[in-house]
């Protein structure tokens, strides 16, 4: 069996229809997790460690989002060259 030089790439994944309304939704979630810690923060003083896992949880889940949206742009790039 011989190796090939160029690999076929499959770009066929529909992972940017779904990509779509989590890139609208996420704000929103952000927007209401800050105001569940702000709300936190002005009754109580303090926060515990269930406001900073939502904090770490809303952190990951942003640099995701980013990572997934500019690996889908760089497969659409891809798509756009190749045809």
């Amino acid at each position: 069996m011989a190796a090939t030089s160029n690999p076929v790439l499959d770009f066929s994944s529909n992972a940017g229809l779904y990509l779509i309304p989590v890139a609208i939704l996420a704000p929103l979630a952000l927007g209401l997790c800050a105001t569940r810690v702000y709300t936190k923060l002005k009754r109580t003083g303090k926060l515990h460690i269930d406001d900073w896992t939502i904090i770490a949880a809303e952190v990951c889940k942003s640099i995701l989002l980013m990572e997934n949206i500019l690996i889908d742009d760089a497969i659409r790039h891809c798509r756009l060259s190749t045809s």
